[in-house]
């Protein structure tokens, strides 16, 4: 039986939910399809079973979609991202730039840590904290505010997929919601810099596509994986390993002792 399947009296609370709230106007014509697919996506996601990126992407909205290869982390590389960073229930991970929520929703769903997404653009943000009321996503939230505002001292775990990389290429921005520059990018990359400099030894961080600069010292690379169109990197500062040589595996690099 197919999760979620037969629960019409949920179906017919969540129809009203949609109704009432303008940021999840369904992408596809039929609201209860919507529901439906929806649902078993977070399903699946909780139950670690396999789900496709057309899956996920099937509940944004069309214009968004057309982003995702380029701007939204895939969902199998969201998951192992998310499993790299989080060390326990106790472990809060920071995601700058988290656009419609998709890292943090599937990194909820996929481990037992906090997730924490900050993101300029005010109907990203409210899509997302739409979806996790409608689905009863736990642990996550979502901010509307520039990274440089937030207390990093409050995470121990931080995940950049090139987010500031629009700055310098105005071919790939997202939208006309926010201002870009390359003065804008530099300032950006130096202040990530500066905040993981800060941070105490045991702060992980993981980049796909890189964060636009070198990690500062005390950052040691302790993985690295390929992942559909690019590089999958995990970074900690002062880890216990002293040494790390990196091999290839099929499509995987590994730090060994």
């Amino acid at each position: 039986m197919e999760p979620w399947s037969g629960q019409d009296i949920r179906f017919r609370s969540d129809l009203k939910a949609l109704d009432a709230d303008p940021q999840l106007k369904p992408p596809v014509p039929s609201g209860r399809e919507y529901l439906f697919e929806a649902r078993r996506t977070f399903e699946r996601l909780r139950l670690g079973s396999q789900v496709w990126n057309n899956q996920f992407d099937r509940m944004l909205p069309a214009a968004w979609r057309r982003l995702s290869l380029l701007h939204w982390t895939p969902v199998s590389v969201a998951r192992r991202a998310a499993q790299l960073l989080v060390r326990g229930p106790a472990t809060r991970v920071l995601d700058v730039g988290s656009g419609p929520g998709k890292f943090c929703l599937v990194g909820a769903l996929a481990t037992e840590g906090h997730f924490t997404g900050v993101e300029q653009r005010l109907h990203l943000v409210e899509f997302s904290k739409a979806l996790v009321r409608l689905y009863d996503i736990p642990r996550v939230r979502f901010v509307c505010a520039n990274a440089e505002d937030l207390d990093w001292s409050e995470f121990d775990a931080f995940y950049f997929y090139n987010p500031f990389y629009e700055n310098v290429d105005p071919d790939k921005k997202i939208d006309e919601g926010v201002r870009l520059s390359p003065t804008l990018y530099g300032r950006y990359v130096t202040m990530v810099q500066e905040r993981l400099a800060a941070a105490p030894p045991g702060t992980r961080v993981v980049t796909y596509h890189g964060m636009g600069g070198d990690l500062p010292r005390g950052y040691q690379r302790i993985l690295q994986e390929l992942h559909e169109s690019g590089l999958l990197e995990l970074w900690v500062r002062n880890p216990e390993l002293k040494r790390t040589r990196f091999t290839k595996s099929h499509r995987r690099w590994k730090a060994r002792r």
